[in-house]
Formats: C-alpha cells, sequence, structure tokens
C-alpha cells in the first residue's frame, strides 16, 4: 500500500469508530466488529483479507504510537516550540485527529489513579 493508500484506508478506518474507540457503543458489539474490516475492503475495493485489514491496523497503529509518544516526549523534556519532534510520516496528521483524543484519555485517567495513590502515601508518611 502506498502513502495515498494508506491515508484513504486511515480515513476508512476513522469512519468506523467501533474499531478504535472504546467509548463507542458498537465496540464491544462483536457482530459489528466483525463486518467493520469487510466494509473497508469493499469501500476500498482491496484484495486482501480480513486478516490483513487486521494486520494493517495493527501496523499503523503500532508506527502512530510509536511516534506519538516520541511528541510526547521532546514536549515533556522542557524543549521550545522548535525542538518538538515532529513525525515524517505524511499519514501522521490523519491518525493523530482520531486516534490521539482516544489514546489521551486513557493515559490520563491511568496518570491521575498514579498521582492520587503517590499523593496518599506521601501524606500517610508525612503522618508517621
Amino acid at each position: 500500500m502506498n502513502k495515498n493508500n494508506t491515508i484513504q484506508f486511515l480515513e476508512c478506518y476513522e469512519m468506523h469508530p467501533c474499531l478504535w474507540n472504546p467509548r463507542e457503543q458498537d465496540y464491544r458489539n462483536n457482530n459489528v466488529r466483525l463486518a467493520a474490516p469487510k466494509s473497508i475492503i469493499q469501500e476500498m475495493r482491496l484484495s486482501i483479507t480480513v486478516e490483513e485489514v487486521k494486520l494493517k491496523v495493527k501496523n499503523i497503529r503500532t508506527t502512530y504510537n510509536r511516534e506519538a509518544s516520541k511528541v510526547a516526549k521532546s514536549k515533556k523534556s522542557g524543549a521550545g516550540e522548535d525542538d518538538v519532534y515532529r513525525p515524517q510520516l505524511i499519514w501522521f496528521s490523519v491518525a493523530d485527529r482520531f486516534l490521539k483524543p482516544v489514546i489521551e484519555g486513557r493515559n490520563s485517567k491511568d496518570n491521575m489513579v498514579s498521582l492520587i495513590i503517590i499523593y496518599s502515601i506521601v501524606i500517610l508518611v508525612r503522618m508517621l
């Protein structure tokens, strides 16, 4: 799949939030989730299997997460605006517009729980 096809694939994937958004009602509906890759194949007129679509999604998500992590780490380091990592992937911005809120939402909840636990431990230690 070339870069333009990857962008088109991502746009098609975005139209099926049951595959990527855990807040979506159909995310837990197996029938809808099984039909979505078939729909992507038909919409894009691909000659690949459902398993190949799933593998493509997995590869894209892995690459997206790696690049998004680099961006986040470069911001945390106290770097200036010009020093923030910018992914060179042509399709990154397409994936970022719909995956970023889902990924950040999940991570921020985990961070908040960690902060509460740490804060509680500090208070307990001070009380002793």
